[in-house]
């Protein structure tokens, strides 16, 4: 099981961050360009970010993990926890 989590973790690309958060748009009918470039002008953070939250199980603990270690980014937390549910 944490074989497959290590790989998981490790195949996840900004491309695919990209890709996702692209899915939450369509399918809330919204436009997420300002947390796109956000998360753009700092790629490796941004899958940095993902990572920990796919690898963490409840929603509650990826909300925590969003106020704690993102605070910039917690007006769009529940887009954030939906394209890290798509990641997962």
């Amino acid at each position: 099981m944490t074989l497959t989590m290590t790989n998981k973790i490790n195949s996840i690309t900004f491309e695919m961050v990209d890709t996702a958060i692209t899915r939450v748009e369509h399918a809330n009918h919204i436009n997420l360009g300002t947390l796109k470039h956000t998360l753009s002008s700092n790629p490796e953070q941004a899958v940095e970010m993902f990572n920990s939250l796919v690898v963490t199980d409840s929603i509650d603990d990826k909300f925590k993990q969003i106020m704690n270690s993102y605070p910039q980014l917690l007006d769009n937390a529940h887009h954030l926890l939906e394209t890290s549910i798509l990641l997962s």
